[in-house]
């Protein structure tokens, strides 16, 4: 995700190809980051960005796990979005 050039145009076409009801996850091992606050922003861009590009009922799991942190975000498109 972090190698897209720019990740809200491409999550607004995940969101157009999704169907209704259709899942995005996204997991990520931001090796980068060194501290827990950091760590913490890092998961929250991603999550705002995915709720920019429209999606719905996002979640986040950020772990820290050896040698990196793995953030999760998983999201739904909306039935009722077409």
């Amino acid at each position: 995700f972090h190698h897209w050039p720019n990740p809200i145009a491409n999550l607004w076409e995940v969101m157009r190809v999704l169907k209704p009801g259709g899942r995005l996850v996204i997991a990520q091992q931001p090796v980068w980051t060194a501290r827990d606050a950091d760590d913490v922003r890092f998961a929250h861009d991603l999550t705002e960005q995915v709720e920019t590009a429209g999606l719905a009922q996002v979640e986040t799991v950020s772990r820290r796990m050896w040698p990196a942190p793995t953030i999760c975000v998983r999201s739904i498109k909306s039935l009722d979005a077409g």
